[in-house]
């Protein structure tokens, strides 16, 4: 089935699992990302929604990225909000779902196009690739030179779209910590399980490695 979920806290992971689903956030959400969120849409269509003025969803940025899944629609709403996206995000969207992502918005809203991989380098250019009618809303298409089978359609109604966006060089491989508390959807409890289950792992494997080697160099040191 199709959920409508919203996040308005920090420290929240948000599951939707199967069904189009749309997945409402807000600026205290948005700014938790880099440190303590995560959103995944699941399977089907589903569209993240900025919920506030003045939000970046900096998707260019690898440490707040990771922690945003599954989206085949991005809705920027009405409040003069901000896009940025790179082409390893891109990609990695476009190929899941039958090679385009949708950018909705208005005229105050903003989308930064970067041609750069997470590691900063440069990966090809974006360019203009005519138009495209979705359930009967017009979109501009962008394509990156690297692979233009993927398009990236963005709604006519956004004035701004930059096609070269810098990553900040300090944002290059960056990554983040995981999330404290749940809110799913349909089959969200089990996946969100694993995720902390997994994160858990990590950080004590983590410290087994450390003992090991400890106790490896004692017994050479022996």
């Amino acid at each position: 089935s199709s959920d409508a979920l919203s996040a308005t806290g920090a420290n929240q992971i948000v599951l939707a699992g199967a069904g189009n689903d749309d997945i409402t956030v807000n600026s205290t959400f948005v700014n938790s990302l880099i440190a303590t969120a995560y959103v995944d849409g699941g399977a089907g269509t589903d569209t993240l929604h900025l919920s506030g003025t003045g939000l970046t969803l900096d998707l260019a940025n690898p440490s707040i990225s990771q922690y945003v899944k599954g989206f085949e629609v991005i809705d920027l709403g009405t409040g003069g909000n901000t896009l940025n996206i790179n082409v390893s995000k891109v990609f990695e969207m476009t190929r899941a779902n039958g090679n385009q992502i949708i950018i909705k918005g208005d005229a105050t809203d903003t989308v930064n196009l970067s041609g750069q991989y997470n590691n900063g380098i440069l990966a090809g250019t974006w360019s203009a690739r005519g138009q495209n009618t979705v359930s009967g809303v017009t979109y501009n298409v962008y394509v990156n030179s690297l692979d233009p089978t993927q398009k990236v359609l963005v709604d006519t109604s956004i004035a701004t779209v930059h096609l070269d966006y810098a990553m900040p060089s300090s944002q290059w491989q960056a990554s983040a910590q995981g999330a404290t508390s749940i809110v799913v959807g349909d089959a969200g409890f089990e996946i969100g399980f694993q995720l902390g289950i997994r994160k858990v792992f990590e950080y004590k494997f983590g410290k087994f490695k450390s003992v090991l080697l400890k106790l490896f160099v004692l017994i050479v040191q022996g």
